[in-house]
């Protein structure tokens, strides 16, 4: 069973495309600089609201204290990481788009990541590493590591929530959410109902 529910927005040209991912490399990590809005609320607004003022924007999956909604098939394209001038990860080039999943973490209403938020996203980011055989160390990247915008310096402190997601997925010591019992920090190789 997934953390996520997919609940798919319509197929259009500003949100969803239809196009399929040429391969998943990178883990791309946003935070949706909308206080107080829920992933509930970003399925509307990217089902709607941006095909009305046709705005080309979108991501995977966000991230919210209370679920996780998975609005584009991870086999398809969503427009999460690049602006027309790629500045940042080698192995993203020449389109980060065409290459990585954009997971988008939902702020409260005072700015900051509620604690089952940061833990829900990762939940996200083992169950994607796991999948895709990514090693959440090299293979989680900022949104600014791909197109080096400077954004608000609250951005920065994010850095902090990126860094504990990655050593939270770690592969080496062993810390994956197990798919076979859904223990947090338990190795599939040591489930006993694998």
């Amino acid at each position: 069973m997934s953390v996520w529910t997919e609940k798919f927005i319509r197929l259009n040209k500003y949100s969803r495309p239809g196009l399929k991912l040429k391969g998943v490399k990178k883990l791309v990590l946003h935070w949706t600089a909308n206080p107080g809005a829920t992933a509930a609320n970003h399925f509307t607004y990217y089902d709607q609201t941006i095909i009305e003022a046709k705005r080309y924007a979108s991501a995977h999956i966000f991230v919210d204290k209370n679920e996780a909604i998975n609005i584009i098939p991870l086999d398809e394209v969503a427009y999460h990481a690049n602006d027309g001038t790629y500045r940042g990860v080698p192995e993203l080039k020449p389109n980060a788009n065409l290459l990585s999943i954009g997971v988008e973490m939902c702020v409260e209403k005072d700015g900051t990541f509620h604690p089952d938020t940061i833990a829900r996203t990762e939940d996200v980011f083992v169950e994607l590493c796991q999948r895709y055989k990514l090693d959440p160390l090299k293979d989680i990247v900022r949104h600014y590591d791909i197109t080096r915008k400077k954004l608000s310096s609250a951005v920065g402190q994010k850095w902090t929530s990126i860094r504990r997601l990655q050593k939270a997925c770690d592969v080496e010591n062993e810390r994956w959410r197990c798919i076979c019992c859904s223990k947090r920090r338990h190795a599939v190789k040591n489930c006993n109902k694998a």
